[in-house]
């Protein structure tokens, strides 16, 4: 008797769970999907004196003191580029290979390097991959 009794306790918590299993849930929303925007490319700006190297000022942003401009610069390779910095900066290299520095000491960059620049330096780039993008932080005092 004494193992029937046992084995008859864990029915009734079998039938409820059974039970509650049966039980229909609420339906959720079906599933709307948003119609796709495409979005024009970003207009970018020939750099003067370059072959087709290009640029664009993502976002500028008032700080104390003058602004901070994020810029992005294309590059493609060519016989070289060479900038002098107005303003103190700081280059990544986003993508490609490059060989830049102040004129004279060019350094290999590859993806993800960061370098400083100082106002009126002059930066040369030559790029060693099939395009480059490296991406500018500028200060810009206030006047």
């Amino acid at each position: 008797m004494r193992c029937i009794s046992s084995w008859l306790l864990p029915v009734p918590a079998l039938a409820l769970l059974c039970a509650a299993c049966a039980t229909p849930e609420a339906t959720s929303q079906p599933v709307v999907e948003r119609e796709h925007v495409l979005r024009p490319a970003p207009a970018m700006e020939r750099i003067a004196g370059s072959d087709g190297a290009m640029q664009r000022i993502l976002y500028s942003v008032p700080v104390r003191g003058g602004r901070l401009e994020i810029r992005t610069l294309v590059l493609l390779p060519s016989k070289g580029l060479v900038l002098t910095a107005d303003h103190e900066a700081a280059f990544e290299l986003r993508s490609g290979s490059v060989r830049s520095g102040a004129t004279g000491e060019a350094v290999q960059r590859s993806a993800g390097d960061i370098w400083t620049a100082r106002a009126g330096d002059r930066i040369a780039f030559q790029v060693t991959s099939e395009t480059a993008v490296v991406r500018a932080i500028v200060f810009v005092p206030m006047p």
